[in-house]
């Protein structure tokens, strides 16, 4: 699972006028770690994951840039660094048990070997009823001096197109953030309550 993190506002862009937005590749890697790692911070869905540690934070951001959304040619980010959305296509979230099970180690350092059935059950609970086919938001964010200046709705664009034709879905643990989906066609499917953590919302666009 995964989580978008950006304002709610509504401002036009103030980002200035030379922005561009472009896929993002392997090069990018490094500064998409680094933003993800940042942006998320105080998020309460990835403090519950990561148990609030900050070596655990980096690893999830690692995790999802490099093994989860990466290799599928479907992130952008701005010309500068400043702003990213990674999106999965669809099927891109299945995988072999071989490939679950090397994952294993990877998923461990950032939740704790003791918290892999807790995680996965929360995971199942996330996934109910999900369409056939849909494309995945893995992760949304801006650097925080940056936010509310239109860069997030800017660098959803190519993913929100390619997701034309079939559902988009995401998750949410930031009730601010809601607004700002709701914005882009977004409305809330399911409301999970995590024992003892945050409230995530689980959202779907068409």
């Amino acid at each position: 699972m995964a989580v978008g993190s950006e304002s709610s506002s509504r401002a036009e862009p103030r980002y200035g006028p030379r922005v561009s937005i472009r896929e993002a590749g392997p090069r990018d890697a490094e500064s998409l770690i680094g933003l993800m790692h940042r942006a998320f911070e105080e998020d309460p869905l990835v403090s519950w994951l990561t148990r609030g540690r900050d070596r655990a934070r980096e690893h999830y951001a690692s995790f999802v840039v490099s093994k989860m959304s990466l290799p599928h040619d479907a992130s952008w980010i701005d010309d500068a660094g400043r702003a990213a959305a990674l999106w999965i296509p669809p099927g891109g979230r299945t995988s072999s048990l071989g490939e679950q099970l090397r994952l294993l180690p990877t998923i461990a350092r950032v939740v704790g070997w003791r918290r892999l059935g807790e995680v996965a059950r929360f995971s199942e609970r996330l996934e109910r009823d999900r369409p056939a086919e849909y494309w995945y938001l893995a992760l949304l964010a801006t650097e925080a001096d940056l936010r509310g200046c239109g860069l997030g709705r800017a660098v959803m664009g190519p993913g929100l197109a390619r997701a034309a034709e079939i559902p988009a879905v995401l998750e949410t643990s930031a009730a601010r953030n809601l607004h700002f989906y709701e914005g882009l066609g977004f409305r809330v499917t399911r409301e999970v309550q995590i024992d003892a953590g945050p409230i995530v919302w689980t959202m779907q666009r068409g």
